[in-house]
């Protein structure tokens, strides 16, 4: 290769003086000034005249093709030297805009091998491309997966140019693959899905592939298909506004599987890859791109990308590739081919792909990231559930839907189980009847009847309503459609029933509605059953308490205190003034009320209320454990807050204790106890004891976190835990990993801008800045910054805390006049709910910290009056709180406070 290096180059020059001087000739006399220009070298005539073709097209498709006849030119430049440490060169194997990937042998005697190795063009070697370069190796070594092609070696050659060892696969793009094996859509979906998880391994470590496309997807002769080519990939970490590789012009995305947000030069998220993994789904389904830019321009393109709709796979068999198709659209292969390559036949691939294959391709392909698939692993999910015969995500979740999913895998148990319930109702029936024939009381049992009847009529109602067949216009209503028809019926007083029965039901309905997120519907149905108790029962009745307590525990979780406040302190007033003998009403209302104490941070009544529940759930025997091991967690935490650590590790473990034996090992209250323990213990610097309990409790909520979709931000927060103990055992590239898997959860379950995003983006801040990645840490905070501005749930710890993380990187930094700004602004933070708080006087450890931190910080400035002010002011509160003497926290303050007295004697004239 050195001999011909300079020779390629001279090459490639003559090509485009070639191309430009015949581009301008009439067409007739092209082909003579070619031949008499190239002469014998009929390799370099070719490549003139591919150019020429692709011009007179138009469009991208030239820019496509220069591209790839530049990258073989330039392939031929990459090294000057056949020989890479111990390997050898045998033949170029690809190229692209940056490098040349090749076939290599290993040359020593120790084994046989052959690998890949992608190398940067020579004569492309400047910072920023090695830089990205270098990324890449180290993405590259950091993803360990089983659908990744691997890692073998790194460095840098004698030239200078940095290289690439890879796993050789030899193999063909899945698209390929698939077809010249007749693959069926199944075979099609089971390959996709282990895409699906190389990308959401990538999205885990917090990298973003932005180039998945059939050639980059080699599927190796043993069917697994392997993904390839990181070169454009990016570190979520990564937060700029802008990336110039994402942009139409550098010719380095691919047009036909870019996202919206790629083309138009907006922040890439993992949503991004969702997208091309959209495109590449509807490509083994269908055999065609959505979308066909070949004929286009970058404006056109970019307009088609982000505006224009893609059609339905299934749409695309029943074109005609004959007629003409908008710009933009994709002209369907002959339909009778496409099908034949998946073993079937148009009508009935056409019969595959419409429903849920055509929705879940299109939820992937939406042009707003926000409603595509909201990770890489919902995707996958979906098509599983596809497969396996069960209602997906991308289709209305409709009572018709489900009930024909279920009917579909569950043919004869259906029968049998509807045979039984007839048969159930039958006799409910016949013995409601004779019960009421042979009674001779009078009018309780009448109005118990009616009733009855009253919610057998209700409940027909609504399963009528649900049946398409039953609708004026053919349509079938979805689980809200129920609810609301049912919430007009209560309201309309339609349905006669017992009044304590009619509030039960609209308790019920209030209940599900706020676990719909129908807040003001929750509050309105709970506050009807309370008005119609308060006037059948009494206002001083248990049924009262029990309204009380579900409208207070509404208010408790929507922060609304003071109505909160009202009603629970209401109820336990009305609990204990019905009967001196314990009850389920006053247990619920004293724990209830606990936590509106501990809210407000009133510590000392959340305790004695805690307590006062526990007893009460005591006396009312076993049958009440559930409670008593609510009442007991509650009081751990109440505890711990209030730093009684050896308490709260008792009253928790009794919790555990209640919940292993009530629910199992493995279920989501007794990981809540681990993860309470888990804080008193770290609180405690018991670190080894600290990791095993978290682990154990992530390993609760992973499991579970399938079954329940709502666990998502616990599944998240004891992430975050692990990270933030792994922070201070100093283990910062464990930490990243915990904080990043965080991260991506609660984008995918809470939203990317969420404050529980936000949370994860600060410990990964921590552990990036601990890993001295500086740029990226600094990105992380600010980004967390403006998660935190932007949800209105933030408390004013919390973002003390952001405030005082971000202080102590700021520190680091030695831009101190910033971090001192930010230690104020957290000193501000911790005593900001209290009107009538004086700085350095709220008893809060934290502050305390923060106010250390910030004395750190005017030692620094050589401002020793306002460090020792701050300092002893810390050493007080941590005094006043019961911190332990050898907790980190206080023990740097202490020292900082020694440090001032000697700094300033040393500086006294």
């Amino acid at each position: 290769m050195s001999s011909r290096s300079n020779e390629d180059e001279r090459r490639w020059s003559r090509l485009e003086t070639l191309f430009d001087r015949a581009v301008d000739l009439p067409e007739p006399e092209r082909d003579p000034f070619l031949t008499t220009e190239c002469g014998d070298d009929q390799e370099l005539l070719n490549e003139v005249k591919a150019l020429l073709a692709a011009n007179d097209t138009g469009g991208f498709r030239v820019q496509n093709l220069i591209r790839d006849v530049a990258s073989q030119a330039l392939a031929k430049t990459a090294t000057s030297s056949n020989q890479i440490g111990q390997y050898e060169l045998l033949s170029a194997i690809g190229n692209g805009g940056m490098g040349a990937v090749y076939l290599a042998e290993r040359t020593d005697a120790e084994f046989e091998q052959r690998v890949a190795i992608k190398l940067l063009h020579k004569t492309m070697v400047t910072p920023e491309l090695e830089a990205r370069f270098r990324s890449e190796r180290q993405i590259l070594a950091d993803l360990n997966h089983p659908n990744i092609a691997h890692l073998i070696d790194g460095g840098t050659t004698d030239d200078g140019v940095p290289y690439i060892v890879m796993e050789y696969v030899e193999g063909k793009p899945i698209n390929q693959y698939c077809d010249d094996n007749q693959l069926g859509v199944p075979e099609r979906l089971d390959l996709f899905r282990q895409v699906c998880s190389a990308i959401e391994m990538a999205h885990q470590n917090l990298i973003v592939h932005r180039d998945i496309k059939p050639n980059n997807i080699l599927v190796a002769r043993d069917g697994t298909p392997k993904l390839l080519d990181f070169g454009i990939a990016k570190s979520l970490t990564e937060m700029a506004e802008g990336d110039n590789l994402t942009q139409l012009g550098d010719r380095i995305l691919t047009p036909n599987h870019a996202s919206p947000e790629q083309v138009a030069g907006k922040p890439i998220t993992t949503a991004s890859d969702i997208y091309s993994l959209g495109v590449l789904l509807y490509e083994l389904l269908c055999g065609v791109c959505p979308f066909d830019l070949n004929r286009c321009s970058p404006a056109e393109m970019e307009r088609i990308i982000t505006q224009m709709p893609a059609e339905p796979p299934s749409k695309i068999l029943r074109m005609n590739p004959d007629d003409e198709v908008p710009m933009g659209r994709p002209r369907s292969r002959v339909p009778e081919a496409v099908a034949m390559d998946r073993g079937t036949t148009i009508d009935r691939l056409h019969k595959t792909l419409s429903g849920d294959l055509d929705n879940i391709a299109l939820l992937a392909l939406h042009k707003d990231r926000d409603r595509r698939y909201r990770s890489v692993g919902r995707l996958s999910e979906d098509v599983s559930r596809y497969l396996r015969g069960q209602p997906v995500a991308a289709r209305a979740d409709s009572w018709r839907y489900r009930a024909g999913k279920f009917i579909q895998r569950n043919r004869w148990t259906v029968v049998a189980a509807t045979a039984f319930l007839v048969s159930i109702v039958a006799f409910s029936l016949v013995t409601s009847f004779q019960a009421v024939r042979l009674s001779n009381t009078a009018q309780n049992l009448a109005n118990k009847n009616r009733s009855l009847e009253a919610t057998q009529e209700l409940l027909t109602n609504l399963l009528l309503a649900a049946d398409p067949l039953e609708s004026q216009d053919g349509s079938s209503l979805d689980i809200l459609d129920v609810l609301d028809n049912a919430a007009l019926r209560l309201t309309e007083g339609s349905i006669d029933l017992e009044p304590l029965d009619l509030a039960k039901l609209q308790e019920t309905l209030g209940k599900v509605y706020y676990r719909l997120e129908r807040t003001e519907d929750a509050r309105d149905f709970l506050g009807r059953a309370l008005a119609i108790r308060e006037r059948i029962a009494g206002a001083r009745s248990s049924e009262v308490v029990r309204s009380l307590v579900a409208l207070g525990n509404l208010e408790l979780d929507e922060r609304n205190l003071d109505d909160a406040g009202e009603m629970l302190l209401r109820a336990l007033d009305i609990a204990r003034g019905l009967s001196d003998a314990p009850s389920e009403e006053l247990a619920m209302s004293q724990a209830h009320a606990a936590i509106f104490y501990r809210l407000r941070d009133d510590r000392e009544k959340a305790e004695a209320l805690y307590r006062e529940s526990v007893d009460t759930y005591e006396k009312l025997g076993p049958q009440f454990d559930e409670g008593r091991a609510a009442a007991l967690r509650g009081l751990g935490l109440q505890l711990f807050l209030n730093k009684n650590y050896q308490l709260s590790i008792k009253a928790t473990e009794q919790a555990l204790a209640i919940d292993e034996r009530i629910h199992g090992p493995k279920h989501t209250f007794v990981a809540i106890d681990l993860g309470n323990l888990a804080l008193v213990f770290h609180a405690l610097q018991d670190l080894e004891r600290t990791k095993l309990l978290l682990e154990r409790a992530l390993e609760i909520h992973t499991s579970r976190l399938k079954l329940n979709p709502d666990l998502v931000a616990t599944v998240g927060g004891s992430l975050r835990g692990l990270g933030r103990l792994y922070e201070d055992l100093g283990e910062f590239e464990l930490a990243m990993h915990r904080h990043a898997r965080s991260l991506v959860l609660m984008i995918d379950g809470v939203g990317e801008n969420s404050f529980e995003a936000g949370k994860s983006r600060v410990g990964l801040a921590r552990s990036l800045q601990g890993l001295g990645r500086t740029l990226e840490a600094e990105r992380m905070f600010a980004t967390a910054l403006i998660n935190y501005e932007r949800a209105g749930t933030v408390n004013v710890r919390q973002w003390a805390e952001l405030l005082q993380d971000y202080g102590e990187f700021l520190s680091e930094q030695r831009r101190y006049d910033e971090a001192q700004q930010m230690f104020t602004r957290a000193v501000r933070q911790f005593y900001a709910d209290d009107a009538d708080a004086v700085e350095g006087e709220g008893g809060n450890w934290q502050e305390a910290t923060a106010m250390s931190e910030r004395g750190a910080v005017n030692i620094a400035l050589g401002r020793f009056d306002a460090a020792r002010i701050d300092l002893e002011r810390a050493n007080e509160i941590f005094v006043k709180t019961n911190l332990p003497v050898n907790h980190p926290a206080r023990v740097r303050a202490r020292t900082r406070l020694e440090s001032v007295g000697q700094l300033q004697r040393e500086l006294l004239p």
